[in-house]
């Protein structure tokens, strides 16, 4: 492998990391992910708050979920696959006595370029790591019982088995493209949640 090519891969996560930087600190300070990790939730607000990222990932994974693998080189070893978020929300709401379909779904376009498609699952499988300190906090508020399955999802080997493939695949990949594509998934959760939280304020 050429030192060009060594030095591209580890550039990407790199890229990604910094590249995405300000739009992670914009989620991390919404209004309704800071009320999962502060004093106070009630079992409305979760419910709320889980019934928003359903349908966000319903409309994503509609697209996102038949190019999931489009990014990987053929023959690329089998250490992660993308996993659909929506049986656990679901599993969650239901225990929860929550109508799943609160809100609607929001308009997604995503580009099912390698690049793109690489972009986006960074910032998904991504947030599995800071989903088992909400889990933590959603259970100090609420109670050890309250279903959490969504912030549990997947298993803590996930997240370097992602990073491993995209180190492995990155010598093919458009990191201007991936960090675009990142920071617009970032963006349109964003809107998608203050969306949400307008049409509870409306009623």
């Amino acid at each position: 492998m050429s030192r060009k090519l060594a030095l591209h891969r580890q550039d990407l996560h790199r890229r990604l990391r910094d590249g995405t930087a300000a739009s992670h600190r914009q989620i991390e300070a919404h209004p309704w992910m800071r009320t999962l990790v502060v004093p106070g939730l009630t079992r409305s607000e979760y419910a709320d708050i889980l019934s928003a990222f359903l349908v966000w990932y319903c409309a994503l994974e509609s697209d996102l979920c038949p190019v999931s693998d489009v990014w990987l080189k053929e023959g690329a070893p089998v250490i992660w696959r993308y996993r659909s978020r929506l049986p656990a929300l679901k599993q969650d709401l239901a225990r929860l006595g929550h109508d799943p379909w609160k809100f609607p779904m929001p308009r997604m376009l995503v580009e099912s370029d390698p690049s793109s498609v690489a972009g986006i699952l960074y910032v998904i499988e991504g947030s599995t790591l800071g989903g088992r300190l909400i889990a933590g906090q959603v259970r100090a508020a609420l109670g050890n019982g309250v279903p959490v399955s969504h912030f549990l999802f997947g298993d803590v080997a996930d997240w370097p088995a992602f990073l491993a493939l995209l180190e492995l695949n990155a010598g093919a990949l458009d990191a201007d493209r991936a960090v675009f594509a990142a920071c617009r998934t970032f963006e349109g959760l964003k809107q998608h949640l203050d969306n949400c939280m307008r049409s509870i304020a409306s009623v």
